[in-house]
């Protein structure tokens, strides 16, 4: 019986799985990973066995991945990502800045991502303020961009300026 992998995350020509089963299994990610390139419809797939992630790019589209006979064979896919169990909310929230992330470096072709974009927003927000003559309360958003920093950090003291 094929082992059960939840799409994480999906859009019309990405799609992320998570095999929570065969994490760390090197051996079987790297023979799945031929398998989805052998049936000719992705373009690009990435293999992570410490994470037990698969993300399967294709121009065509998922859906020609998905209706294809490879993933009876590997894995028994589910739409819903499995609970998450005793997660803290500060990795809940760095999930979801990560995913953005991603979005924005997509999307912006690498020139941009999270602390780029806060930065040009901040920047812009502190100039405006000067320019109304407020120098005295720091407004919303300092709050959020320090909520945002604590959370990024919150999950990786390792590398300095948090996670992303």
């Amino acid at each position: 019986m094929p082992p059960e992998a939840h799409i994480v995350h999906r859009t019309a020509q990405r799609m992320r799985i998570r095999i929570p089963s065969r994490k760390g299994d090197g051996a079987y990610f790297t023979e799945l990973r031929n398998a989805i390139l052998k049936h000719g419809t992705a373009d690009r797939v990435e293999v992570n066995p410490l994470t037990a992630g698969v993300l399967i790019v294709s121009q065509a589209g998922v859906s020609a991945v998905l209706d294809s006979s490879w993933p009876a064979e590997w894995l028994e896919l589910r739409e819903s990502r499995p609970v998450a169990a005793n997660r803290p909310l500060a990795h809940n929230m760095v999930e979801g800045f990560r995913s953005l992330d991603s979005l924005v470096r997509e999307v912006s072709g690498g020139e941009l991502d999270i602390p780029s974009l806060a930065l040009i927003g901040l920047v812009g927000a502190g100039i405006y303020q000067i320019t109304v003559g407020n120098f005295t309360a720091p407004a919303w958003y300092t709050a959020f961009w320090y909520a945002a920093s604590i959370a990024l950090k919150a999950g990786n003291s390792s590398e300095p300026g948090g996670m992303l």
